[in-house]
């Protein structure tokens, strides 16, 4: 049995990086030629984004799951971090602030 679907999805899947690569090349070409030059680093920058996920998903899956356990914290204590004031800094701080 011929599943069209799911043939045409792999083939997606494993030529993201050149498909990308194309729509990104068409878009840029039609922005320089609108003279869009904002839009044009909006899409650079987004570009950026897609070919790191495309291409190192894992690295990103990594360091997203890092930064939300330095956040929140990996479990057993409160782990908020940002808002925890140590003694030393209190002590630092100008009497203005009381």
């Amino acid at each position: 049995m011929v599943n069209i679907g799911q043939n045409f999805m792999n083939w997606v899947v494993e030529n993201a990086g050149p498909i990308a690569m194309g729509v990104l090349i068409i878009a840029g070409l039609y922005c320089l030629a609108k003279r869009k030059f904002l839009e044009l680093a909006g899409l650079i920058a987004g570009a950026i984004v897609a070919f790191l996920l495309i291409y190192n998903p894992i690295g990103v899956k990594d360091a997203l799951v890092d930064l939300g356990n330095r956040m929140i914290g990996s479990g057993g204590t409160a782990g908020l971090w940002l808002f925890q004031l140590h003694l030393a800094d209190i002590g630092s701080m100008s009497p203005f602030l009381w």
